[in-house]
């Protein structure tokens, strides 16, 4: 499908967040996976919460390709249910220590963490390593 084909399609009627879902997590292109992730903000918080499982596990799956993770610690900054729920949800999928997931799992629960007790998420906090996810930095 080209470019602007899945823009049309993006941007119609038909285009729920059922096949919102379905892109977000065949459509590895940053720039497909950007304007899906922008496009999240605009969900209510029920479509967002109904999907929380499959975000979350996208967000891991894509963690350093991909916003979608910093969408999810917006939502958790936000709203105290939503960080919970974020929280066991990524806690859930490190606890099966598949390699590929774990540690973008165990960045992800500490930014969360913070973004649950700060109300705001970490801006600057991580460490880019050039051939992973970044990591968090301990602040003393």
């Amino acid at each position: 499908m080209s470019g602007g084909s899945l823009l049309r399609l993006f941007q119609s009627e038909y285009f729920d967040a059922h096949l919102h879902m379905h892109y977000l997590l065949r459509m590895e292109q940053s720039g497909v996976q950007d304007y899906l992730v922008n496009e999240l903000y605009k969900m209510t918080d029920d479509d967002v919460d109904f999907y929380l499982p499959q975000l979350s596990q996208v967000a891991l799956l894509r963690y350093s390709k991909s916003s979608l993770h910093r969408f999810l610690l917006d939502k958790a900054a936000q709203s105290m249910p939503f960080a919970l729920k974020i929280h066991w949800l990524v806690r859930s999928i490190s606890e099966d220590k598949t390699p590929e997931l774990y540690e973008n799992a165990m960045a992800m629960l500490s930014l969360c963490e913070a973004a649950m007790v700060n109300s705001t998420v970490a801006v600057g906090k991580t460490d880019e390593a050039a051939d992973g996810p970044p990591r968090v930095q301990r602040m003393l």
